[in-house]
């Protein structure tokens, strides 16, 4: 028999299945830098506004309405002028489902942009702009950019994803050292040196947060005002007991007596923490989300945090007895791993081609995909190699430190994939902004109209017509009554009448049209008892 039929066929698998790993390694890692290129979102959407966007009025209004998906509470306010000025606003009230924001007088002729950036439920912060015209819309209207630097969009993401690096290898070393671990040694130094660390990186977490919400300079990170901000979002919290569990996680590893109170508390702790914020635990029904992020995240503690010490313990004396205490507990954190992902994939993702038609999708894919790579790499470690380890086969061993060595690979990434999602909204959040509103415009040498359907729960929408004069002043009507229709569907026209409201623009009661798509519109104004006027167009 010949050297090469002479060696044992585990090691021949293990060799072939490492290659294997490293170039589904190599990759998604190509995979992850493409989908972490996506522009920076956060999760609250502006779902209705008073006045709508892009509307024309006849007086400047006293106040704006702003009605979003969730709550959320005020950061930045301005106001530009058409002539490019900008005023502060300050006078900003918090209604049940919005903010109402009060405007000084104007009278100037032309475009406004009102911009405005919140703190939405999640703890992330929201911006956006709001213009609407006096009279008649400016010529040009130079935008309004509140979005944050790419280098803060960075260093954002680098802290996060150091800090859940230190606090789940960390807290969960300790957590294995109390609970599997038979030595009496001094602590593992690289534990206490990865919750040090994370004392370092909570400071830059919740300052970069401030700014991001602030939309604020780098030189204003030395003013109070980010610091209050960020520790005043939900996120403050979540750095609260993340730095609670750190300490309590430290004492434990450095006494090894409390250790396995210690872990339990900092476990606790930390999975608190990240049920406190983010886009997973507010997810409706919270009452569901955050329990679930809680064990979520006290599994990946466990699982995650028991590789380090495992691999260590793999080149001693007492490994296969640790071993053999490890692979009897670790599949019911699997099991509890795997349940409390599915859910939370269930609550983030409406439909299945969400998964490939979203960016939050994308990157959920990348995840699982490094997942599969995780658990295949674990099932060939726990199946293949160790009642090997436990009998005592040193090769065995080291090919089971090897594999340990791709597990924490494909950790790594997970939660690099897994940070990324701070930048980008899961689909339920977006669900709500996509058919918020339709806007059409409609100019003829008479008249002119602007006409916006916004949506009014799933199924209804509300039409809002501001009507002008050919050369752009408000037009005084009668009556008005809106005709939708649609040859192509063979849909006859839906006949709905109007009342006239605030600002001159008249609006219809909540209706349902029967089919989505183009829609074709005619307005029939009722000028006075001798004359009317009817003005055409296409909506989507």
């Amino acid at each position: 028999m010949n050297a090469l039929s002479s060696r044992q066929p585990w090691r021949i698998a293990a060799q072939e299945h490492m290659r294997r790993v490293k170039y589904l390694f190599m990759v998604l890692v190509a995979c992850l830098l493409q989908i972490f290129s996506v522009a920076a979102f956060a999760h609250a959407s502006l779902i209705d506004s008073q006045p709508s966007d892009a509307s024309v009025l006849s007086a400047g209004p006293a106040d704006v309405v702003l009605r979003f998906n969730e709550p959320v509470a005020p950061l930045v306010f301005k106001l530009v002028f058409p002539d490019g000025s900008i005023k502060p606003l300050s006078q900003i009230a918090v209604i049940p489902d919005g903010l109402k924001i009060a405007l000084p007088k104007t009278e100037v002729v032309g475009t406004y942009l009102l911009s405005w950036r919140v703190i939405s439920a999640d703890g992330h912060p929201v911006g956006g702009a709001l213009s609407y015209s006096l009279g008649s819309p400016s010529s040009e209207v130079k935008p309004v950019l509140s979005a944050s630097s790419p280098m803060l969009v960075a260093i954002i993401w680098l802290s996060r994803f150091a800090l859940y690096v230190c606090l789940f290898l960390g807290i969960g070393g300790v957590a294995f050292r109390a609970f599997f671990s038979v030595e009496t040694d001094a602590p593992p130094r690289w534990i206490n040196a990865l919750i040090f660390s994370s004392w370092l990186l909570l400071p830059v977490a919740v300052g970069t947060h401030g700014l991001d919400a602030l939309s604020a300079s780098w030189d204003q990170l030395l003013s109070w005002a980010p610091w209050k901000t960020s520790l005043g979002t939900t996120y403050g919290t979540t750095a609260a007991l993340m730095l609670a569990a750190s300490l309590v996680g430290c004492a434990g590893n450095i006494k090894k007596q409390i250790g396995p109170g210690a872990s339990v508390a900092a476990l606790l702790l930390l999975g608190a923490a990240l049920a406190s914020s983010g886009h997973a635990a507010s997810a409706p029904p919270t009452w569901l989300a955050r329990p679930t992020v809680f064990l979520h995240a006290v599994a990946i503690c466990l699982w995650i945090g028991s590789l380090l010490p495992l691999m260590s313990a793999l080149g001693k004396t007492q490994g296969p007895q640790i071993l053999r205490k490890f692979s009897r507990a670790i599949p019911r954190v699997l099991a509890a791993l795997l349940v409390s992902g599915i859910v939370l994939t269930t609550l983030q993702l409406r439909h299945l081609n969400e998964l490939w038609l979203s960016d939050y999708g994308r990157i959920l894919c990348v995840k699982l995909a490094l997942l599969s790579g995780l658990l295949a790499v674990a099932a060939f470690n726990r199946y293949g190699l160790t009642v090997r380890v436990e009998q005592g086969d040193h090769r065995a061993a080291r090919a089971m430190r090897k594999l340990i060595a791709v597990e924490i690979m494909l950790v790594l990434l997970i939660l690099a994939a897994a940070t990324t999602w701070r930048f980008t909204p899961p689909p339920r959040a977006l669900a709500p902004s996509r058919a918020t509103a339709s806007h059409i415009h409609i100019h003829t040498a008479e008249a002119m109209a602007d006409v916006t359907l916004v949506a009014r729960g799933s199924n209804q929408v509300e039409a809002q017509v501001f009507l002008a004069d050919g050369e752009g002043a408000p037009l005084k009507a009668k009556e008005v009554v809106l005709k939708f229709s649609s040859p192509q569907q063979g849909l006859e026209a839906l006949e709905e009448e109007t009342q006239l409201g605030e600002n001159e623009t008249w609006k219809t009661k909540a209706f349902a049209l029967p089919a989505t798509g183009r829609r074709h519109v005619r307005l029939d104004v009722l000028i006075s008892d001798f004359e009317s006027i009817s003005l055409e167009g296409e909506i989507d």
